[in-house]
Order: C-alpha cells, then structure tokens, then sequence
C-alpha cells in the first residue's frame, strides 16, 4: 500500500470548508438549471424543416442544464452531510462585526483579487470587444492581455520577458484561428 504524502494527510475535505456556501449555491444552481431546462425546452425544434433531432436548437442547453442540476444535487448532498443548513450559534452583533472583518479581509486576498480581475477581462470582452470588433481580432486582443497581464511578473524587467509575450501571441493567435476556423466550418456559425 502506498504511503499518503505528508501534505495530504492534513487536508481538509472540500465540503468541510464552506458548508454554508455549498448549500446556498446548490439551491441557486438547482434554480438556474430548471431554468435553463425548460427554456431549452421551449426553443423552436424546426419539425417543419425536417432536421435532424440531435441538431435543434435547444439540445445543448438542455444537456447542460441537465447537467447544472446533478451536479447541484450532489453539492446540496454533500452540505447537507456536512450541516451546511445549520445556521450559526454566535450572537447577531459578534457574528456581524466578525463577517465585517472575515468580508473585507476576503477582498484582499490575491486569488480574490484574480477571480475580480479574471471577470473584468470576461465582461470587457463580452460587452466591449464582441461585437464591436472583428471576432478573430478581439480573441487575440482579450487572449493576448490575458495571458500577458496573469504571467507578468512585476518584479524582472520587461526585456527578460520577452519570451512570454511572445507565446501569449502565439498562443493568443492559435486561439483566435481554431475558435474561428471551427465555428466558421465545423459548426456553420458566423461568428460577428
């Protein structure tokens, strides 16, 4: 048998750290993913134009909101088990003035601060760059500053950088033709 790695031993399972959040985002999930489902379902399945049934509209939504749902049943499971539902026996004013501290000290951390960051890059190229410019140029745009603005590192000069910024392009330019090239042949999309 082999023997468990020192730093694995410690380890907390997944569900024993935020129990309480698990619960509440399994329900939000489970919302969502009826939602899905039944707006899938209410998609137009073109009969009248004799299409193939795996090709309507609706399909992959359905599937993945199929999907969003077992998956939350398994996150509202898993809390459940660990009494993610039991709220907390601390007094009103202590657990609010400890949330307060627990609540801006969150927004400090760096992984906070990347997951912040990570949407801003996602909404400014949804709402700004889709749409506005030339699908295969605003996929290199967001890939390239992407990649570029997470691999820097603030501390070597950008002269001993040279070498990510040139496989951010590369991989920036790769990613803009095979997303392109794909939709445009593979799925008979025209993307704008």
């Amino acid at each position: 048998m082999a023997q468990v790695q020192p730093s694995l031993k410690k380890k907390t399972p997944a569900g024993k750290k935020m129990p309480k959040a698990d619960f509440i985002t399994s329900i939000l999930l489970m919302v969502v993913s009826v939602y899905i489902i039944i707006e899938s379902l209410n998609m137009p399945r073109l009969e009248h134009r004799n299409i193939n049934p795996y090709t309507i509209p609706g399909l992959v939504p359905a599937v993945l909101g199929v999907i969003i749902a077992v998956l939350s049943v398994a996150l509202f499971i898993r809390s459940i088990m660990y009494r993610g539902y039991i709220l907390s026996s601390k007094t009103t004013a202590d657990a609010a003035e400890t949330g307060s501290k627990k609540k801006w000290a969150f927004f400090r951390k760096p992984e906070t601060i990347r997951v912040l960051l990570t949407v801003g890059f996602c909404l400014l190229y949804a709402i700004i760059l889709v749409g506005w410019v030339w699908y295969p140029i605003a996929t290199f745009v967001y890939t390239f500053g992407f990649i570029a603005f997470f691999e820097y590192e603030r501390g070597k000069p950008v002269s001993k950088q040279i070498k990510m910024f040139v496989i951010a392009a590369i991989e920036a330019l790769l990613t803009a033709a095979l997303v392109s090239v794909v939709f445009r042949y593979l799925f008979l999309i025209r993307l704008p």
